[in-house]
């Protein structure tokens, strides 16, 4: 059973969460049915959104771990009277959720794996959904001046890549003004190593194979 709280109270994000609770403690099942009786459509799918983002892992090296310790849920299916409106709602934040997965694997993947050239591949992928997608070399960042973002990855044997991605998803005809976000995707630092404790350093190899920069 999970607590939900008094009903005229709950929101979105309180659904979001008790899904989350409830992939806990339902993983060792491989099947499972979730009354949502009594809950607006938008509050069903947003427990169905908790449930997606709990339910995620990054098994790509798990190697090792035995198989009855792995999570054996493979399903959850949410009972709701308002079906239809609650898959309405929940599609957009099946988007936002793989969108969340993309992220959550970029982190995940370790430096010699996630060079910033791999990295830029990554954000090739994109293309398929539409977006379109530019990659800058070193030559190009050379040309445009990028002395800042290139001082930093020439400590690295991994050339960098500026990334600019674009989504036209405003109506044709929109007067819409373009909206830009700009970041950076560090896949190897060593920030931090001068004020570490100095017992054991000396015995700890640091690898700046995977030091190079995205901008996207």
């Amino acid at each position: 059973a999970i607590g939900l709280g008094k009903a005229e109270a709950l929101t979105a994000e309180g659904a979001e969460a008790a899904g989350g609770s409830l992939v806990g403690a339902i993983s060792a099942e491989r099947e499972a049915v979730v009354s949502a009786e009594g809950l607006a459509a938008g509050l069903a799918a947003s427990l169905a959104m908790g449930i997606v983002l709990r339910a995620w892992r990054f098994d790509r090296y798990r190697t090792k771990e035995k198989e009855e310790d792995k999570p054996k849920l493979e399903r959850v299916v949410i009972a709701t009277a308002e079906a239809s409106k609650a898959k309405a709602a929940f599609s957009p934040m099946q988007a936002v959720a793989e969108g969340v997965f993309i992220s959550r694997e970029l982190v995940s993947e370790p430096a010699n794996i996630l060079t910033p050239a791999e990295m830029a591949e990554r954000c090739r992928k994109l293309e398929a959904l539409g977006v379109t997608v530019e990659v800058m070399g070193l030559k190009e960042m050379k040309k445009l001046g990028f002395g800042s973002l290139l001082g930093v990855a020439q400590g690295s044997v991994n050339e960098p890549r500026m990334v600019t991605m674009r989504w036209n998803g405003a109506p044709k005809g929109s007067k819409k003004k373009p909206l830009a976000f700009i970041g950076k995707g560090v896949t190897f630092d060593t920030g931090g190593i001068s004020i570490k404790p100095a017992g054991g350093m000396e015995d700890m190899k640091w690898d700046m194979a995977g030091a190079g920069t995205v901008i996207g």
